[in-house]
């Protein structure tokens, strides 16, 4: 009994005949590799992080400029410190003022308007005004930033996505359409040259 034709492991002889390249090897679609989800989220969360400090750093620097606003004219109009709210922003004023405490001497203008309470020039209210101003331009752009890196990691982490089940999916269907070529068997008994055993017919070639 003579043994049987092992068949070809590969696709069939013939180049593209059966629209598979040669060699057995299925390709995959180019592109890059899908990031690593918890590298994501990583990335992700130290962005968000940075953009909520950022958004406290805003806030902060709009609400000093809007009390710094109100105490340089409020000095400046001679307003009555003994009132309820003069009273709440100066005390405000002098939190904001601390890192500039100083800086330039206070100018008195003497009484303006009738009032009992001279008024004031503080040049350094203004110059803290525009430190202050200065800061907040930089939180807003560095906001503007970060907004537009968490939209386009979040961008690049779907096309990754994407790329990365297509390419499952396309193997997936490549490898089931590659089916291998198996010996048939004369499974009726019958006597011949072979004892039994068929060779497999050969897969059909390239057109001519």
């Amino acid at each position: 009994m003579s043994d049987p034709v092992v068949p070809p492991a590969g696709p069939p002889p013939g180049g593209h005949s059966s629209g598979y390249p040669a060699g057995g090897a299925v390709p995959a679609p180019a592109g890059p590799a899908p990031e690593e989800p918890s590298l994501h989220s990583e990335r992700k969360v130290t962005l968000v992080v940075g953009r909520v400090l950022g958004y406290a750093v805003y806030a902060y620097v709009i609400v000093a400029v809007i009390i710094l606003g109100l105490g340089f004219v409020l000095l400046l109009l001679g307003a009555n410190p003994s009132a309820g709210f003069v009273e709440w922003v100066y005390r405000a004023l002098d939190r904001a003022m601390q890192p500039f405490a100083d800086i330039f001497a206070p100018m008195d203008l003497g009484l303006a308007g009738g009032n009992e309470v001279d008024s004031v020039l503080d040049t350094s209210v203004l110059f803290a005004m525009l430190v202050y101003a200065i800061v907040g331009f930089a939180a807003r752009a560095l906001l503007d930033w970060l907004a537009v890196r968490i939209q386009r990691l979040d961008h690049e982490y779907a096309t990754y996505q994407y790329e990365a089940q297509a390419r499952d999916r396309y193997q997936a269907q490549y490898g089931a359409q590659q089916a291998p070529y198996a010996p048939r068997y004369d499974v009726t008994g019958g006597s011949g040259a072979g004892g039994g055993a068929v060779p497999p017919t050969a897969p059909p070639g390239p057109p001519a």
